[in-house]
């Protein structure tokens, strides 16, 4: 019995930045509320001191980010042409991957994290290029 189908692991992959960003704004809006922060003071052009923590989350959504149109490309174009089966068997492996790799980077950067991490990202990569090889076949 599969517990997820490629769009049901794909829509929830899409959660995973939407949840991060969700978490990291909120401590913003926070900061700003106690500590009379303003809102704009945490841009690019002048970042501020936050906890690595919320540093981390933003630095991992920005991550799914990345992956997030490939693997839907994927997922859809398997869905789209008749190979949902496809996506199916693969997707919820690059959904648990994606999960795993954002929570060793919530966790901390050490160098075996880090290394840990890249490892669940690689796992997606092989996966990507493995459904694509498939669907061009």
């Amino acid at each position: 019995m599969q517990l997820l189908d490629g769009v049901h692991a794909l829509v929830l992959y899409a959660m995973v930045p939407i949840v991060l960003a969700v978490a990291y704004v909120s401590h913003r809006v926070y900061e700003a509320g106690l500590r009379r922060a303003p809102l704009n003071s945490w841009g690019r052009a002048a970042p501020r001191e936050v906890r690595p923590i919320f540093t981390r989350m933003q630095h991992a959504q920005l991550n799914a980010l990345e992956n997030l149109p490939v693997f839907a490309v994927l997922v859809m174009a398997a869905h789209f042409e008749g190979h949902a089966a496809l996506g199916d068997v693969v997707a919820p492996y690059i959904l648990f991957s994606r999960l795993a790799q954002t929570s060793l980077h919530l966790v901390g950067t050490t160098p075996k994290l880090v290394f840990i991490r890249g490892s669940f990202w690689f796992v997606q990569v092989v996966l990507f290029v493995y459904l694509a090889v498939q669907l061009v076949r």
